[in-house]
């Protein structure tokens, strides 16, 4: 079993060591729940999280989530596509 910090408790030791905001999928309802609204392309879900208190995520809009996972946005390259 692996001891690497992930989903929501990640994003919390994120926010501990300092980072000032994490982008992340989000939902009240599960980590696995947040993963699901990005397989499926819902990327309305994504927010900056910028704090946790009292077992809540707040983004910066000001609203709570139960569940907060980190997410990375990247450029694709041609190269990376293989066409």
């Amino acid at each position: 079993m692996s001891t690497r910090l992930r989903g929501s408790g990640l994003t919390c030791a994120m926010l501990a060591r300092g980072d000032k905001q994490v982008l992340c999928a989000v939902s009240n309802e599960s980590d696995e729940q947040a993963m699901a609204s990005i397989d499926s392309t819902e990327y309305d879900s994504l927010r900056h999280i910028i704090s946790f208190e009292n077992d809540k995520f707040s983004c910066k809009e000001g609203v709570e989530w139960q569940c907060a996972i980190p997410v990375k946005k990247v450029e694709l390259f041609y190269d990376d596509l293989n066409l």
